[in-house]
C-alpha cells in the first residue's frame, strides 16, 4: 500500500479548524485518546455529523445489495464502531443480536460496497486505488477487511495492488494509528513522491472531500491523479456544504464538470442517489462516476413499504423522546 503526501495543508477547509490537526496529532500518539476520538465535539462535527435515522437508510441499502451476506456486513460495521467509545450509536436488532452502529461508518460501508460491486466482474485484476480525502481511513480499513475475506462477504473481490491516500499531512499519523487499532496493515508513507509518467490508477474515489479543497489544489489532483485514473467515484456536495473556504477559492460543480471535460472523461452525474447511497445523502449530494466499469449501472435498491413503516416508527419514537425530555427540563 502506498500513501502520497502533497503540500495542501493550508488550502483545505478542515485545516482552518485549529482544533482538528491538534486532535488528530494527539489521537495518533495516544491510544486512549484514539479510542475516545469520535466523542470529541470537533470530530463529531467533521466526521460524525449525520442524523441517526440515516443508519436505517444505509442498513436498507446494504441489505438490498448484499442479500444473504447481510449479517457479515452488519458485523463488520458493528465491529468497526465498537473500537471507539461512542455514546451516540443506533442499536439495530437482527438475528437475535444487537448491533450498535453509527451513520458515518454506514455511509463509508455503502460506498465500499458500491466500489466492489462495480468491479466484481474484474476479479482477475489487481486494482490500484487512489482516495482523495480519507478522513480517518475508514473506507480503506473496511475495504481491506472485505478484500481479505471475500468468501465471508460473498464478493469476488479484486486484489489491491496499492491503495494511495491523498490528504492532509496531519491526518497521516492518525490513519496509520487507526489501521493499527483495527489490525489492518497501515499504508506506506512516501512524502512528496512524484508519480512516474506511466503511473495510473484503476479507480479514484472521494467521499465528500472535494468541497473541502481549494480549486487550485483540485486542479493539481486532476493532473496527478484523476486524469490518470480509468474509473472515478465522487460523492460530492457542491452548493450544499458550508465550507470554511472562501467562495473565490472553493470548487463548484461547474468547475468540476470543466475539469472532467478537459481531461476527456466520459462522466455521468447521478442527481438522485436515494437508491444508490441513501435518501439523506440525496438531499445534499450528487454522485459523479466515470470509466468503463461504471457504464454497468450501479445496483438500485427500491424502498419497501415495510422499511418506510419502520423508519416512520423510528421518527415517531424519537419525537416522543424529545418532547418527554423537554417536559422534564421545564
Amino acid at each position: 500500500m502506498v500513501r502520497i503526501s502533497m503540500a495542501v495543508q493550508k488550502f483545505t477547509s478542515s485545516s482552518s479548524v485549529t482544533d482538528w490537526p491538534i486532535v488528530c496529532m494527539l489521537a495518533s500518539q495516544n491510544p486512549l485518546i484514539l479510542k475516545n476520538f469520535r466523542s470529541f465535539p470537533i470530530v463529531k462535527e467533521i466526521i460524525d455529523g449525520y442524523p441517526d435515522y440515516a443508519v436505517y437508510q444505509y442498513l436498507y441499502r446494504i441489505k438490498t445489495i448484499t442479500g444473504k451476506n447481510f449479517k457479515s456486513f452488519l458485523t463488520l460495521w458493528h465491529d468497526y464502531d465498537k473500537q471507539y467509545s461512542i455514546t451516540d450509536t443506533v442499536t439495530y436488532s437482527f438475528d437475535e443480536n444487537d448491533f450498535k452502529l453509527t451513520p458515518a461508518t454506514g455511509r463509508g460501508l455503502v460506498n465500499v460496497i458500491n466500489y466492489l460491486t462495480v468491479f466484481n466482474k474484474h476479479s482477475d485484476e489487481c486494482l490500484r486505488i487512489a482516495e482523495i480525502g480519507a478522513g480517518i481511513g475508514s473506507e480503506y480499513i473496511l475495504l481491506s477487511k472485505i478484500v481479505c475475506n471475500p468468501e465471508l462477504y460473498g464478493l469476488k473481490c479484486n486484489n489491491i495492488k496499492n491503495y494511495t491516500i491523498f490528504d492532509l499531512e496531519t491526518s497521516y499519523p492518525l490513519i496509520e494509528s487507526n489501521c493499527v487499532l483495527h489490525k489492518v496493515e497501515p499504508p506506506l508513507f512516501i512524502t512528496n513522491y512524484e508519480l512516474n509518467a506511466d503511473d495510473y490508477f484503476d479507480l479514484v474515489i472521494s467521499n465528500g472531500a472535494l468541497t473541502e479543497i481549494s480549486r487550485d489544489v483540485v486542479s493539481i489532483y486532476f493532473d496527478k491523479i484523476i486524469s490518470r485514473s480509468k474509473n472515478g467515484y465522487f460523492l460530492s456536495n457542491f452548493g450544499s456544504h458550508s465550507s470554511m473556504l472562501s467562495e473565490t477559492v472553493q470548487l463548484s460543480s461547474r468547475d468540476f464538470d470543466s475539469f472532467l471535460k478537459k481531461s476527456g472523461k466520459d462522466f455521468k452525474v447521478h442527481s438522485d442517489i436515494s437508491s444508490i447511497v441513501s435518501k439523506f445523502d440525496n438531499k445534499y449530494n450528487v454522485l459523479y462516476v466515470f470509466g468503463d466499469a461504471f457504464k454497468v449501472p450501479l445496483k438500485i435498491s427500491s424502498i419497501s413499504y415495510l422499511f418506510k413503516l419502520k423508519l416512520f416508527i423510528f421518527f415517531f419514537i424519537k419525537k416522543l423522546l424529545r418532547i418527554y425530555t423537554g417536559f422534564l427540563r421545564v
